[in-house]
């Protein structure tokens, strides 16, 4: 969830999302070093308000969010940056009803998928 990650309207990771994202890196190192890394930002679908002046949208906001994870996984946690690639989905992939702060809130958050490549 973005609470752990990020402030509202903030792509800067917070403390808590770094070590999560350290101990998801050891993983991802280890056990699916052959594997693609695919990092899916999400938002639910509240304007922009405190940066809107950085973000036009909720979708800026999504990538800027995946992006900045990839960053993190490569520069500090060793992540293969051949492996892995930013995806911005904003408010149109929701995975409950934004009508609801608790459905609003699953809506705000960030996939890792890791997909295995076909041999060559």
């Amino acid at each position: 969830p973005t609470k752990i990650l990020y402030g509202s309207g903030s792509a800067a990771l917070l403390s808590a999302g770094k070590e999560k994202l350290r101990r998801l890196a050891g993983t991802l190192n280890a056990d699916f070093k052959d594997y693609t890394i695919e990092v899916q930002g999400h938002t639910d679908t509240e304007p922009i308000l405190k940066t809107k002046d950085k973000y036009k949208s909720n979708w800026e906001l999504s990538y800027d969010r995946a992006q900045t994870v990839v960053y993190y996984l490569i520069k500090s946690c060793r992540v293969k940056p051949e492996r892995v690639r930013a995806a911005a989905c904003g408010q149109y992939a929701p995975v409950a009803s934004n009508k609801t702060p608790e459905g609003m809130a699953k809506n705000r958050r960030v996939e890792i998928v890791v997909v295995k490549q076909p041999t060559q």
